[in-house]
C-alpha cells in the first residue's frame, strides 16, 4: 500500500512537507506491518525507527523491513521507549480502536516520549462518515466517539448520574441498566433522546 492510496496518509505527508518537520527519531504508534511507517521514512529520513503494535503477525513483518519493533498494548502498556527521545510520534488510524486512547496519548505526548518541540501526528477516521451517519440514523451511538475514558462525559454523585453531554436512549438505558442508578439528572437542560 502507498501513500497516493490513503488520501489521509498523502495528506499528511504534505503537512510533514509544508511544515519542514525534521525527525532524528520517529516512533509510529500502531504501526501495522511497518509498510506505512517506511513511506514516512522516505520523506523524513530519521536516523531511528520505532514500530510498536499489539499484532505479534505485524511485526514480524515489520522487523523484516529492518524496523525496530516492540510489541505493546497501546490501551494499557507503558511504551518501551525512552523517555523524550522521540521527535516525531505518529498514530495513524490508531486511536478509534483504543480502548483506553489516554494511555496512548499520555504516552506520547503528555509525558513520556515526545522531545520538547517535538510532533505528535494523530490521524481518525470522520466521525461524522456515512457508516456513523446512518448508525446514528438507527438510533445507535456510533463506534468509539467518546473523548477519554478517563474523562468521562458522566459525574457520579453517590448513587445518582449527572449526564453533562449528549447521550442517546438506547447508551442511556444500558447505563441504567448496567449500573442500576436509577436517579439521573440531566445537565444543560439536553434531553434525553
Amino acid at each position: 500500500m502507498k501513500a497516493r492510496d490513503l488520501p489521509r496518509f498523502g495528506k499528511m505527508l504534505n503537512v510533514l512537507k509544508h511544515h519542514s518537520v525534521i525527525s532524528k527519531v520517529l516512533v509510529d504508534l500502531g504501526c501495522n506491518d511497518g509498510k506505512l511507517t517506511m513511506e514516512m521514512a522516505r520523506l523524513l529520513r530519521p536516523e531511528e525507527i520505532y514500530c510498536i503494535d499489539i499484532d505479534k503477525n505485524a511485526l514480524n513483518i515489520a522487523r523484516s523491513r529492518e524496523l525496530k519493533t516492540y510489541k505493546a498494548d497501546l490501551s494499557s502498556n507503558r511504551s518501551p521507549i525512552q523517555d523524550g527521545s522521540a521527535d516525531l510520534v505518529t498514530a495513524l488510524e490508531v486511536i478509534e480502536h483504543l480502548v483506553n486512547p489516554d494511555n496512548m496519548l499520555r504516552e506520547a505526548y503528555r509525558i513520556r516520549i515526545l522531545r520538547n518541540h517535538g510532533y505528535l501526528l494523530i490521524t481518525t477516521p470522520n466521525l461524522a462518515s456515512w457508516v456513523n451517519r446512518l448508525v446514528m440514523l438507527l438510533g445507535y451511538q456510533p463506534y468509539n466517539c467518546e473523548i477519554s475514558t478517563e474523562m468521562s462525559s458522566l459525574i457520579y454523585y453517590h448513587n445518582s448520574v449527572v449526564v453533562i453531554n449528549e447521550i442517546g436512549k438506547m447508551t442511556y438505558d444500558k447505563l441504567i441498566d448496567e449500573t442500576n442508578i436509577y436517579d439521573t439528572v440531566v445537565a444543560h437542560d439536553y434531553k434525553i433522546k
